[in-house]
């Protein structure tokens, strides 16, 4: 794995603050892993408690929207909008995660054909190393969407 050139706003097509990852820290052709932190003032905080821990699923996510967003910056394409589709075999160790810490997240792509991918995800806590959540992403993306959103914005279906 190679360190990410790339800013993850760049990565990403979504927009402050939503953008819940705070950088990829590595990629390459089949994986990527990212960083976040918990931190008062991001979104789905609480005070004393941090975050629930079903919002790793979107950091999963978001993982893989910014290894689809590396692959199309090397290749010089644009950026483009994905889905997710569904999840299999979620799990987390903690209700929780915890104020001041630091996670890795992992994604590593098991099936990829031209529009449809399934990742095989998972977020450690990075102090320690020990997993705090996995999954199985099934997630979508293709040109369609950008022109499915365009009509949605002005009026036709």
């Amino acid at each position: 794995m190679k360190p990410c050139p790339y800013p993850i706003a760049a990565l990403l097509p979504h927009k402050a603050p939503m953008i819940l990852l705070d950088h990829v820290t590595g990629t390459d052709t089949q994986s990527v892993e990212a960083a976040v932190s918990v931190t008062a003032g991001r979104p789905f905080f609480e005070e004393g408690r941090g975050m629930p821990a079903h919002v790793a699923l979107e950091w999963m996510a978001q993982a893989c929207g910014a290894w689809a967003g590396a692959q199309a910056m090397d290749a010089g394409a644009k950026i483009k909008l994905g889905l997710l589709l569904g999840t299999r075999s979620f799990h987390a160790g903690r209700p929780w995660l915890e104020e001041g810490r630091m996670f890795t997240v992992h994604a590593s792509q098991n099936y990829m054909d031209n529009e449809i991918g399934v990742f095989d995800c998972s977020v450690t806590d990075t102090a320690s190393g020990a997993e705090v959540a996995a999954a199985q992403l099934t997630v979508y993306q293709s040109d369609q969407i950008d022109h499915l959103l365009v009509a949605q914005q002005s009026g036709q279906s």
